[in-house]
């Protein structure tokens, strides 16, 4: 039997309206309240959540990575299950995602296994300017705001770190990969407006610029890489989530590039400089691993290394 995981969060909600001005802000603490959140096996089609608890919780945890793990495992899960009943809705997507376009919920409803690898970057870039449209261009009031899309599009989180990976390849940088490069600035920045989330995409061009030298380099050391990641430098310091996301782009590296196996642990080393950033690579492995095996990719070196590195992390943590 077709079992699907739940995920149940438990908050003190003080009215919907509220939430809603406060989940599109983005902005200040919850009142505090019960919030549990645990996954139970139920079956075979899982109960609604209602997408402000999920709101709720992104929010409280200042959107960790176990937060949006669970919810895109969840939604992975509906929609498989909704596959096994012959696609026949129980309830309109326009009921859980009151503020989405329902084009770009159909788009981001695609199975990337469903796709040939070859246009894997059209399809990211087909998202992004799918996205960039309903957010930058304000005629499309009724789709919401940043925030709503954001939402939106986390549930179907494996694209932003397919995007990442596509951008670390040459056929991506070949393509001009402006529209990528959107699709994550806006994945770890939703509430950044649009100066803040070019500057992001400069930031990335230009780190990406120097992962992709060192890629083609006979020898690498884990002080290169600290380099290219911009890491210790004398410039302003990057805001919280452009570091993150060059973090995910370093990982995403040292798992693809040959050279970069042999140096992993040391760069893991330098970069873990707190429990946090432990948690978030811990995070990253968990999701590469996960989402590997529902592309079925075939890189037995990649996932030997992503296995030990997470063991070994999850003994230290």
């Amino acid at each position: 039997p077709y079992f699907s995981f739940i995920a149940f969060i438990t908050v003190d909600v003080k009215g919907q309206e509220a939430l809603e001005k406060q989940g599109r802000e983005k902005k200040a603490k919850f009142p505090p309240g019960q919030k549990r959140l645990s996954i139970h096996r139920e079956g075979p089609l899982p109960v609604l959540i209602s997408p402000y608890q999920l709101t709720y919780a992104l929010l409280e945890t200042d959107g960790a990575l176990e937060v949006l793990a669970t919810i895109q495992v969840f939604t992975r899960c509906f929609v498989e299950a909704l596959e096994k009943e012959n696609k026949q809705l129980k309830f309109a997507f326009k009921t859980y995602f009151p503020y989405a376009s329902p084009s770009l919920v159909m788009v981001l409803l695609q199975h990337p296994k469903d796709i040939p690898r070859g246009l894997w970057h059209q399809a990211l870039k087909h998202i992004s300017e799918m996205l960039k449209e309903v957010v930058e261009d304000q005629t499309h009031g009724s789709y919401g705001g940043p925030f709503e899309s954001w939402f939106l599009f986390v549930h179907f989180g494996g694209w932003a770190d397919m995007a990442a990976e596509q951008l670390l390849t040459s056929e991506a940088e070949a393509e001009a990969p402006e529209a990528l490069l959107w699709l994550l600035a806006f994945s770890c920045g939703p509430g950044a407006g649009h100066q803040q989330r070019a500057q992001t995409m400069v930031e990335v061009k230009a780190v990406l610029r120097c992962l992709t030298k060192l890629l083609r380099s006979p020898a690498l050391s884990a002080r290169d890489l600290q380099a290219a990641a911009g890491e210790g430098g004398q410039g302003a310091p990057r805001p919280p989530a452009c570091q993150q996301l060059i973090r995910r782009l370093v990982l995403s590296f040292l798992l693809r590039a040959p050279g970069g196996h042999a140096i992993a642990r040391e760069v893991i080393t330098l970069m873990a400089q707190t429990d946090a950033i432990m948690h978030e690579i811990i995070g990253f492995l968990d999701q590469t691993l996960y989402r590997w095996d529902h592309l079925c990719v075939e890189a037995p070196r990649s996932r030997k290394l992503a296995r030990e590195l997470l063991a070994e992390l999850r003994g230290q943590a």
